[in-house]
């Protein structure tokens, strides 16, 4: 409801034609899952936030048209800087998210998180692997287990998975 209001009050100003709006909130929070509290993990649930974006350039973006494109909070910055015609800087991590405004295009959907030293995932539409600083990991096939309740790291059919996200996950790492 704030929001629209917010909406509203741009709609109604000389600049919304060259007001950019977007909200997001903060990533997710365990509140017992997996016998966690608090937002300390590589799993879904503490990884998942509200992504809101209007942009007049984009009729798409401005009408609740929504895209199921993995990107991450990373990605604000370079689109804020592209949006506004600035030079990115080069130290300056994730993708402009303009090209997702008008009609989604082809899209790597794969996206890093990285808690601690030595301590990173990789997820993608279909799997989420993660690989812990000792040597240990977990994979899940969300298409199966949105819940993440089944660690199928050692399931033989997904070993041939198992090895290409691991060499995905140290192809984002490289960068």
């Amino acid at each position: 409801r704030c929001v629209g209001r917010i909406v509203d009050a741009i709609e109604t100003n000389p600049a919304r034609d060259n007001t950019v709006v977007m909200l997001w909130g903060d990533h997710g929070w365990h509140l017992g899952e997996k016998r966690r509290f608090r937002k300390h993990s590589l799993w879904e649930g503490a990884n998942h936030t509200v992504l809101l974006v209007r942009d007049p350039a984009h009729p798409n973006a401005t009408q609740g048209r929504a895209t199921e494109h993995l990107v991450t909070l990373q990605d604000l910055y370079p689109t804020v800087v592209a949006r506004a015609g600035l030079a990115r800087p080069h130290h300056v991590h994730g993708r402009d998210l303009t090209p997702l405004l008008p009609d989604p295009p082809s899209w790597s959907d794969e996206i890093l998180t990285s808690f601690e030293e030595g301590n990173h995932a990789i997820r993608t539409r279909k799997y989420h692997y993660i690989r812990y600083y000792d040597g240990t990991a977990e994979l899940y096939d969300l298409s199966v287990d949105p819940l993440e309740l089944e660690n199928a790291i050692n399931a033989a059919h997904y070993q041939s998975i198992r090895a290409d996200l691991d060499a995905r996950l140290n192809s984002l790492l490289s960068r």
